[in-house]
């Protein structure tokens, strides 16, 4: 039997292959929708290719083939077990499939990301590691909600979408619980060679807002971008190509390359259009969850035009960052709302590749952040006048 790895998308938070750790094969590969914890869409196992079909919740209901012949049928409780099995297609995804919820053979345990949950039982197998002091119970799912509530990182619970305009009056107002921003885990520079190519480091928020009114708060995102340089040496130049591609361009709140532009965090992003449906951050709810991973795109493309044919020679990638996170009142103040809290930081990242695209020496990473804000040490407290 072999021993079942998985190549993980670091940037999308997913598993896209299934392969055998002792000879490489591949095993099996999953496309899904290019967005933070996307929905899977298909999987091809061994020449056999599938298309999913998912409930309201999330709960794969259907495979089907190429063809369009459904092959597979599968029904569920709310809390996971399975009420209705149909056919021998074997996927993870199962409940929760839509939102990456890898469910193990027995069906005994689902893997969420940072959690395990156990099915039956209907409660997280570990606490929260990132909220391991609010005083609630730390091995409930979905707050008890799980037709309503998805948690596809295992660290917050996600509300269904809240239109803005419920809250859009001035005498309800922001109050925020727990803020924290920055380059978790150490923050490493990493290079995803997965085409085009991209080179960065990984850049997150969460928050948590208080009652009732949580929908009158929203994240923005500011970036300065001090320096983005690539350095090209090539052995017997006689000094190295430096291209500066930008410099001191000022701050200016950031935004996705979708068309039109997506504003990270903003929740109608301005009526900009279905296209914004592909933004990474998540929002919703008195919770709030981002990811980003901004550096150098297209690094194939950049490698190819400066090291074509083989030339051999080296590219450093230099990235040199300053953000604000903020978190605003939009029920004060569409157009200008006012700034509740604000958390700058700043980052450096330092890549070399060489006309393989291989990774030469270590990166080079240098953040700079602010001391990290404590969550309150009990949620009902923090509620409490």
């Amino acid at each position: 039997m072999p021993h079942v790895t998985y190549f993980w998308d670091e940037i999308e938070d997913n598993v896209v292959e299934e392969y055998d750790g002792d000879t490489g094969a591949t095993i099996a590969s999953f496309t899904t929708e290019p967005t933070m914890y996307g929905s899977v869409l298909s999987q091809d196992r061994s020449g056999e290719k599938h298309y999913f079909q998912f409930d309201g919740q999330g709960n794969t209901t259907e495979l089907s083939s190429p063809t369009g012949n459904v092959t597979d049928v599968r029904r569920f409780s709310a809390f996971g077990p399975s009420t209705v099995s149909i056919g021998l297609t074997k996927t993870p995804w199962q409940w929760g499939g839509r939102w990456g919820y890898m469910s193990s053979v027995t069906l005994e345990s689902i893997a969420i990301r940072r959690r395990s949950y156990a099915d039956p039982g209907g409660r997280w197998l570990s606490v929260d590691p990132s909220l391991p002091s609010f005083g609630m119970s730390l091995y409930i799912f979905g707050d008890n909600r799980p037709s309503t509530t998805v948690d596809p990182t295992g660290l917050a619970t996600i509300s269904s979408y809240m239109d803005k305009s419920m809250c859009a009056t001035p005498n309800k107002r922001c109050d925020i619980l727990f803020f924290g921003a920055g380059v978790p885990e150490g923050g490493a520079c990493r290079y995803r060679a997965l085409n085009p190519g991209h080179i960065g480091y990984r850049l997150g928020a969460v928050a948590i807002f208080a009652p009732p009114d949580c929908n009158c708060c929203e994240y923005r995102q500011f970036v300065t971008t001090i320096r983005a340089r690539l350095t090209i040496t090539i052995p017997g130049e006689p000094i190295d190509v430096k291209i500066d591609t930008r410099e001191g361009t000022g701050s200016h709140e950031d935004y996705s390359n979708d068309t039109p532009p997506c504003y990270f965090g903003r929740k109608d992003n301005l009526g900009l259009g279905p296209g914004c449906s592909t933004n990474w951050y998540l929002a919703g709810g008195c919770f709030y969850l981002a990811g980003d991973m901004p550096g150098f795109s297209n690094v194939l493309g950049i490698l190819a035009k400066y090291l074509p044919n083989g030339v051999k020679g080296k590219i450093t990638f230099e990235l040199n960052q300053q953000f604000s996170h903020k978190i605003v009142d939009v029920c004060q103040g569409l157009d200008n709302p006012p700034t509740i809290r604000e958390i700058k930081t700043s980052h450096k990242c330092t890549v070399v590749l060489d006309e393989e695209q291989r990774v030469v020496g270590n990166p080079v990473v240098n953040h700079e952040p602010p001391p990290p804000l404590p969550p309150p040490t009990s949620l009902l407290d923090s509620l409490t006048p």
